[in-house]
């Protein structure tokens, strides 16, 4: 029967995985096989034995996989999904202990890096205060030393861009973000050129649901932007001279609004979303063309050791802010990763009280203070 039904090593791996009486997968059905690649994996040993961190380590990688595959927005992957998205080759390399090490440099890093992963989970640890897995609106304004303008934060955390996978609670009068949503928040944020990420902050700015961002929705979020313009001390830049030039980039088949469609077309969307509430990113993207002009004049290249895309040169960036070179002040004794306190059953720490976000990071022991930027 199985071998009749199964005419594929794809088929195969997703009739095992499934559960019986389902078409689909669903995010618990990866569990089994991550704990697997957990258990057998030599760079992964440090995990064995801290269930939380486990935990957190899967979730991760089972957020990204549906993150980068399930274009359905369904938490439910179809065969075609599944097929598609090579996820059988992608579970082997990690299986022959290929792509969970940090020092993979291709073009893109699998979903199972532990890279990766630390810098995620960083992230939200810096943001939840209390560490009980969740984050409030007020919490997710402190995000990047509070880049995003409040009026997104509001719609992400409202789950706009994605609907929150935390089960209804009557003591909770807020919504609150889970672990997995930030995972699929920050892939978003720092990378807003994706598939994925298009259709998120799409979701996000079209605040009535109909599919098109209007004029009149567009200028919502402008306003406040204008407002960090005149506190930032930049030039302020009138809403319809934006329009003008945004337009004059997406080049919308029709000018009274901007479709899903018009933002796939464009070569970096990520310019269209910032501007209307990423100000930090929006100014860079600006000043872009001027640094890369007094690179070339000076004879400069790009740095080998970042990725070669928005994502993985975040990573490498942000890892080496939280873990200093080995031999850096009392580092002689370290002969791993810095782990860092968590949820639970993680290596216990403590927060300092202090004015900007921090990551308390936790090495064998002795603890350290990353503020973040």
């Amino acid at each position: 029967m199985m071998k009749r039904e199964c005419k594929s090593v794809d088929a195969f791996a997703f009739y095992l995985l499934k559960q019986r009486g389902n078409d689909f997968l669903v995010p618990d059905d990866f569990d089994v096989i991550l704990r697997d690649v957990m258990s057998g994996h030599q760079e992964l040993d440090f995990l064995v034995g801290n269930d939380s961190f486990q935990d957190r380590y899967a979730e991760t990688v089972i957020a990204r996989i549906f993150y980068d595959h399930n274009r359905s927005w369904t938490g439910r992957m179809s065969f075609a999904e599944f097929k598609r998205g090579k996820i059988v080759t992608i579970i082997r390399r990690a299986e022959l202990g290929i792509d969970c090490g940090h020092q993979t440099r291709r073009k893109k890093r699998s979903c199972f890096s532990y890279k990766d992963f630390y810098v995620i989970y960083s992230k939200f640890w810096e943001l939840d205060d209390d560490h009980d897995l969740e984050i409030s609106e007020t919490d997710l304004c402190y995000y990047a030393q509070g880049s995003l303008t409040e009026r997104i934060v509001k719609r992400v955390i409202e789950g706009c861009g994605k609907p929150t996978d935390l089960a209804s609670n009557k003591e909770r009068s807020e919504p609150h973000m889970s672990y997995r949503d930030f995972v699929w928040f920050i892939l978003s944020e720092v990378n807003k050129n994706t598939p994925t990420a298009i259709e998120y902050w799409f979701r996000c700015l079209d605040t009535d649901g109909d599919g098109l961002l209007s004029l009149y929705e567009l200028e919502h979020f402008y306003e406040e932007q204008m407002s960090r313009m005149e506190y930032a001390r930049v030039k302020r830049i009138p809403y319809m001279d934006s329009i003008c030039q945004m337009f004059d980039l997406i080049n919308p088949t029709n000018k009274s609004f901007v479709t899903l469609s018009d933002l796939k077309r464009m070569r970096e969307p990520a310019v269209f979303f910032d501007m209307f509430f990423n100000l930090a990113r929006y100014i860079e993207h600006e000043n872009r063309p001027k640094k890369l002009r007094m690179r070339r004049k000076m004879g400069g290249r790009h740095n080998p050791r970042l990725g070669s895309n928005p994502w993985d040169e975040y990573v490498d960036i942000e890892y080496d802010r939280l873990i200093p070179p080995l031999g850096d002040e009392d580092d002689e004794d370290t002969d791993g990763d810095i782990v860092f306190g968590a949820h639970q059953g993680d290596v216990a720490a403590t927060t300092p009280s202090t004015d900007q976000p921090t990551e308390t990071l936790i090495n064998e022991g002795e603890s350290s203070t990353v503020t973040s930027y």
